[in-house]
């Protein structure tokens, strides 16, 4: 497998049942047959949010955090689920408020 350096790791999206890994600097964005849900297990004390059925965000990349989407500092805006909007948005400002 390769391995991928956390901190420039910006949100892995699922894709036909591939991860996709999308990362700071422009590079091509890594794959891998995973599960999302595995994923997030293994990311989950990492600061990694599931923002989405399709979404995984490395929470240091998040600028802002609203219903109509996740906001991200490269620029980027990701969907996010309405339906589990309030247990999102909890996490992430308990995250915040760790610092």
């Amino acid at each position: 497998g390769t391995n991928i350096v956390l901190d420039e790791l910006v949100y892995v999206k699922t894709e036909e049942r591939m991860l996709i890994f999308h990362r700071a600097e422009p590079a091509a964005p890594l794959k891998s047959r995973m599960s999302l849900r595995t994923l997030e297990e293994k990311l989950a004390e990492e600061g990694f949010l599931r923002i989405h059925n399709s979404f995984l965000v490395n929470m240091n990349y998040i600028s802002s955090l609203q219903t109509n989407g996740v906001t991200l500092t490269i620029g980027q805006t990701l969907p996010i689920s309405l339906h589990g909007y309030r247990g999102i948005k909890k996490k992430y400002m308990v995250w915040r408020g760790r610092g």
